[in-house]
This record gives structure tokens, sequence and C-alpha cells, in this order.
């Protein structure tokens, strides 16, 4: 209906029609109207299968129209609070809420809004929402109940269906997690494996073309074990069962190792690798060493993944520091191929890179990042990224550390 207020007159009654809504007239409103406009707003009232009651608190009768009667599954009206009326019909698991809410109702003076179900001669259940105003003498009684009903099993279903298919999505993911999961474990045991008797077999002597077959075996093995590693612990964090640590560890330690492990891939394309850390940022700290590792590891791979030439600058700072935390940025900037906004818009989505052609040339699955910013919300940071296109990124993670003594890491 339209937001203008129109008047019907049913079974004796008025009502007030306004939008979607609806009001109960009091007495003092005109009770006559056009005939067409009874029948029209009736007809209207009809075809939205809504029905409507009076219910006389003092004499606990109830007038009702046919709508309403066959909404609770009858052809009469019944008498609320008696054991010959609606409130018999009440799902017996709803009988005391809307029993409960009657009462606060009344107690409160305000409007009824309702959803239960009841239960018709046939047993079949069917969900309705009601909608009354009590009116009350002059010492607050209450003398009457008006209001409507509508049948919502419908809409009632329809969310039971989605419950029930977002449930079944749930159980598949985690399912889906368990097992891809699973299989990175058996992967690992192999690869690692590969690893190491490729390590030994560089250390044996072996002439050129074998060395150079056992070097391109060490790299493949190691790629593949980066991108076991990122579905496990993409698989992990969906799954819930991604646990972080809480020690004490040297953030020198943390920066030594980056460039033990990253920086001879840099050098090897003629880039500058370069660490700042701030001299005033704590040096013994307390978090999960091996996941801040990582984070910075994916990151300064993909500086170097997707830099041709030119510098990749690791910095490290501190702010708000006290004797117990500190709130730390790390940013990894590069001078390589960057980013539109419109690659940006898709950066963090699993299994996605910028776009089809750098996944054929520069490989990776595209959940390293991914896995980045989910590590990082994990410590309770956040990670951002500004990009232009030739222009190259800087990746900022930013989170707060705990700040140890000292005792004992040195």
């Amino acid at each position: 209906m339209s937001g203008a207020t129109e008047w019907i007159a049913e079974d004796q009654q008025a009502f007030r029609i306004q939008g979607a809504n609806w009001r109960i007239a009091d007495d003092t409103q005109p009770a006559e109207m056009p005939r067409s406009s009874v029948d029209r707003l009736r007809q209207a009232l009809e075809s939205a299968r809504i029905g409507t009651f009076e219910w006389d608190v003092v004499s606990n009768q109830m007038v009702s129209s046919h709508l309403y009667d066959e909404l609770w599954g009858t052809r009469s009206g019944g008498f609320l609070g008696s054991n010959d009326g609606f409130l018999e019909r009440v799902h017996p698991d709803d009988l005391p809420d809307i029993t409960l809410e009657l009462n606060l109702c009344i107690a409160a003076q305000r409007p009824l809004v309702s959803e239960f179900r009841v239960v018709w001669p046939d047993r079949s259940v069917h969900w309705l929402m009601v909608r009354g105003e009590f009116t009350f003498d002059d010492d607050g009684h209450p003398m009457r109940l008006r209001g409507a009903a509508i049948d919502i099993s419908g809409r009632k279903r329809h969310e039971e269906a989605l419950l029930e298919a977002a449930r079944k999505a749930e159980d598949s993911n985690r399912a889906k997690s368990g097992f891809f999961a699973n299989v990175s474990h058996e992967i690992r045991t192999p690869l690692t494996a590969i690893i190491g008797m490729t390590y030994l077999a560089m250390r044996a002597n072996p002439s050129p073309p074998l060395e150079r077959y056992l070097a391109k075996i060490g790299s493949a093995a190691q790629s593949l074990l980066g991108i076991t590693n990122d579905i496990l612990d993409f698989s992990k964090i969906e799954a819930g069962k991604l646990e972080l640590e809480h020690i004490p560890f040297l953030l020198d330690d943390i920066i030594n190792g980056l460039d033990d492990i990253v920086g001879q891939r840099a050098y090897q394309k003629g880039l500058t690798l370069v660490f700042s850390v701030a001299r005033d940022a704590p040096r013994y700290l307390v978090g999960d060493p091996l996941r801040l590792g990582q984070i910075l590891i994916n990151l300064i791979n993909n500086a170097v993944k997707f830099t041709e030439n030119g510098e990749i600058v690791v910095r490290v700072a501190a702010s708000n520091v006290t004797n117990d935390r500190a709130l730390f940025s790390f940013s990894v900037s590069d001078s390589g191929i960057g980013m539109t906004a419109d690659e940006l818009l898709t950066l963090f989505h699993s299994f996605k890179q910028a776009d089809a052609s750098i996944a054929r040339r520069y490989g990776g699955t595209g959940l390293g990042l991914v896995v980045c910013k989910q590590l990082c919300e994990l410590m309770n940071g956040h990670l951002t990224v500004e990009s232009e296109p030739g222009k190259g990124s800087t990746f900022v993670f930013k989170a707060t550390l705990g700040v140890a003594s000292g005792a004992g890491l040195q």
C-alpha cells in the first residue's frame, strides 16, 4: 500500500493501514466510510492473506475475520486464554514464549509483535506473525487486544533452507581444509627428503653437468615445498586450527634469517636487498617468531619475483613503546612492475593473481598473500599495500608485539 492513511471497517472494528505496517484505530475515528472503500480494503487484506481480530480481555471473547481463523486452522473464532481458544494450538515449544510476551506487553503497555508456530487439527505446523495493540482503562487494566496476523511459513522455510545450506557449505569447507592439510603433510615428508639428499649430493663434488641438474632439482623442490606450505597454512587457518606461539625471541635473529633465506635469490637477480631497523625499536620481543618470519619471507620473495632491477628495502620501526609491548611496522618496498587499482582489488583473494599472464610468467598459487593477510589478522594486525604500475609496490604489516626483558635471549 502507499504511505497514505485509509480506513476500513471489518466486523464492526476500524483499522488503520499505513505503508507496510499497520496500527489500530482508536474509538474516536469515523464509524462509517463509503462501502466501496471498505470492499477495496477488505479485498486488499484478503489478497495479502492478512487476518484481523479483536480480543475482549474482560469477557475473554474474540471476534476474528475468516482469514484469521483459517490461519489457525479453524473456521470459528476462539477464546484467548481458554482451553478452547487459539493458544491451545500454539506449538508446545513456543507456548511459554508467547504467554510471557503477552504478559510483558500488558505490563509495559506496549504493542505485541511475535512470531510463533501453530499446530492445525491435521497436525501440520505453520508459522504466524501476529501484531497487535492493547487498549487500557484509566486504571491501566487491559481492555482489548486488536491486531492482525499473517502466515510466514514460506519465509521460515526459506530461512531454514539457507541455514541448512550454510551449514553444509561450512561442513564441506571444513572437510576440504582437512583434506588439504593431510595431503600437504604427506607431500612435505618426501619433499624434505629430496631437498636434504640434493644438498648432500651437491657437497659430494659432482661433475658440472650433474651439479646443474642437482641445482635445478633443489630449486624445483624448494618451490614445491613453498606452495605446499602455503596450502597447509591456508587450510589450517580456514579450519581454525592454526595457533600462534607466544614466546620470547630476538628481532635481530629474524632479520638475519631473512638475509640468509631470501638474500641469495635477490643477489642472483642482481637486486640490492636493504634492511633498515630503527634504533629505538625494541630487540627483545614476545610473539610467534616463525610466523612473523614467514610473513616477511613471503613479502620479500614476492618483491624479488616481480622486480627485474633496482632494490628491495625492508624497514622495521616501532611506536607506542611501553615496558611490555610496542606497535611494530614492517614494510617491504620494491621497484618492480607494480599493480593497477583493479589488480589491487583482488590481491588478497584466494587463488587469485593480478592476471593470468602474471601467473604464467611468474608462477605461484596466489595463496601467499592471502596467508600473510590472515596471519597478520591472527596477530591482531593488518596488512596494506600501495602500488602503481611501473613504480613498484610497498607492503606494510603492522602489529602489536610483546616486549621482553632480554634475559636468556642473548
